[in-house]
């Protein structure tokens, strides 16, 4: 069928949209259950204990016990701690998973606005709409976090809100947006990085999104009228980050000399951390050649199910369509009818927020789960893409058909990282984390030495407020390259290249004004690297037998008592 241009009136909320967002919250619960607690590596580290340190006022009286994650913006966790101490763990599961759920909604009435001029209206565009919602919203890393605290997921829902207001508003209105709207999108934006930093990749996408909308021809008044829209955009994005980061970059700023430490400082230059970008090695892609094949080489199809890798061939697909869908439009005549113009200006903003996100996400830090919002936009942008280019209603929906098939078909590949049945579901009984233990005499006004790089910072909000933790190595090290030379015998002077910083020196001065007992929190074994440091800060295990920590976690871990021997701390 050949592509008609209708007026066919933009959906708004309806009881449709309303049945949307109750089904997705359903099967959203269903499969957050289905998966059961989130004992991931970085809920156990970092994202309980920062939320902790926040309302305790611990930020910076413990030095660095959930390594560089200790000085992530912690507004998010304090939420995920105040849910888990006050209630059971599958109503925490379950809160988590119907916000998370709010993506169903919002990708089917993104949808209904970007395609409404291809499939026209009624239960078409309905159809449509609802399977791009569930093959967007079920994309491999979302379900993954399904009911998890990692904040990937939830936080993508603000970016998908800031996106929809950016295309609505341009379908509707063209491309002079109301400067309330362009507010509305900059605020929901600002606020998810301002939450979580590494959406800004994807923000900037909505920003892009707005941006490409400058009238090419018009009088001087639509493009000043323009101008004012954006600013509105920007004012609302930044100031609104400043109000929700900035207080935290200021912390950072006058305790550590970074106001995103330890992130990019080769450019801060902080003392207390290595002059180092901080990326985990895992995720560098080095060369260019090498990040323009990532999304293609990188999937289940390569045999790569790796958090550094992608858990589906959807980038494959919906990159190069985008790319061509952009490129046809723009040799394109634009159509008569100005609804349809304002349709194909909408689709085209959408585009483009696809591409410039993924180009900044693969730039910056590109882990999978970074890049969730643009992984629920995907399946929409295929088929918009398909439609600026042949104009075929039939054509658009073969490709929303093909992706219903190839996507869950390559995902298959993946299930062990992301489909995990039941694997972490512990029951309610004891809480979320079952921590247990018996306090030793003296733990009140103690100093605990933390040992291992595995994350054990769960356990620190069950301890008397008043015990100070300090780890003695950790990844805030890992950027010195001395650090995996340590062992037992090394030099003093390998080990002061490695412990010297100024973090160092923080871990000495907590340990020299400690007037109180000292215990030694460890994991497992000691590593080469725990006997290094222990040498270096003076700090030995004492006589007496070690307290077991029980726990929901998997990892035994101990408090035994220790004693201070002579430092190598200058």
């Amino acid at each position: 069928m050949p592509f008609v241009a209708t007026t066919t009136r933009i959906p708004a909320i309806d009881r449709t949209l309303l049945a949307v967002a109750a089904a997705g919250a359903l099967l959203w619960s269903c499969v957050a259950l289905r998966q059961g607690y989130d004992f991931e590596w970085d809920v156990l580290n970092y994202h309980f204990y920062n939320g902790f340190a926040l309302l305790h006022g611990r930020i910076f009286a413990n030095v660095q016990p959930a390594m560089w994650q200790t000085y992530f913006s912690p507004l998010i966790d304090a939420v995920f701690y105040v849910l888990v101490r006050l209630l059971r763990p599958t109503v925490v599961l379950l809160i988590i998973a119907v916000f998370q759920s709010l993506a169903f909604p919002l990708l089917f009435q993104l949808a209904r606005v970007a395609l409404s001029d291809v499939f026209g209206g009624g239960l078409r565009l309905g159809g449509v709409a609802f399977l791009l919602a569930l093959l967007g919203a079920t994309a491999p890393v979302d379900i993954w976090e399904a009911g998890g605290a990692l904040g990937d997921s939830s936080t993508a829902v603000l970016v998908l809100g800031a996106l929809f207001v950016t295309i609505d508003s341009i379908a509707r209105f063209g491309p002079v947006i109301p400067p309330r709207r362009a507010a509305l999108a900059g605020m929901l934006a600002g606020l998810a990085v301002g939450l979580k930093l590494t959406n800004a990749p994807c923000a900037l996408g909505v920003l892009c999104a707005a941006a490409v909308t400058l009238p090419v021809r018009g009088d001087v008044g639509a493009r000043r009228a323009w101008a004012r829209s954006f600013a509105a955009c920007i004012v609302a994005m930044a100031g609104t980050f400043a109000v929700i980061y900035g207080w935290w970059g200021l912390l950072l700023w006058q305790h550590l000399g970074n106001p995103v430490f330890p992130s990019f400082n080769q450019f801060f230059k902080s003392p207390y951390a290595a002059i180092s970008s901080y990326v985990d090695p895992t995720y560098m892609i080095r060369g260019w050649r090498a990040k323009f094949l990532f999304p293609f080489v990188r999937t289940p199809l390569s045999g790569r199910v790796d958090p550094a890798g992608l858990f589906d061939v959807r980038m494959a697909i919906v990159l190069p369509m985008c790319a061509l869908g952009l490129i046809t439009a723009a040799l394109r005549r634009p159509d008569l009818e100005p609804a349809a113009i304002r349709a194909r200006a909408a689709a085209f903003s959408l585009l483009v927020s696809v591409l410039v996100g993924y180009a900044g996400w693969l730039l910056v830090f590109p882990a999978n789960r970074y890049l969730v919002a643009v992984d629920m936009v995907a399946p929409l942008a295929c088929v918009a893409a398909v439609s600026m280019v042949l104009r075929s209603r039939r054509a658009a929906w073969a490709v929303a058909a093909g992706l219903g098939v190839a996507l869950p078909a390559s995902a298959y590949q993946s299930r062990a990282l992301w489909w995990l049945p039941g694997e972490h579901r512990h029951g309610d009984a004891g809480g979320y984390f079952g921590v247990s233990f018996t306090p030793p005499q003296g733990l009140d006004g103690s100093v605990v030495a933390m040992l291992g790089g595995w994350p054990s910072t769960f356990v620190i909000p069950f301890f008397p407020r008043d015990v100070v933790f300090v780890r003695l190595q950790g990844s805030l090290l890992y950027a010195y390259p001395e650090f995996g030379l340590l062992d037992a015998g090394s030099a003093p002077s390998a080990r002061r290249s490695v412990f010297g910083s100024a973090m160092g020196a923080a871990i000495c001065r907590r340990l020299d004004e400690n007037r109180g007992a000292l215990f030694l929190l460890r994991p497992a074994p000691d590593t080469p690297q725990d006997i290094a440091a222990m040498t270096y800060f003076g700090v030995a295990q004492a006589s007496g037998a070690c307290t077991p920590i029980a726990s929901k976690s998997a990892m035994p871990l101990e408090l035994c008592p220790a004693v201070r021997t002579k430092s190598e701390c200058s």
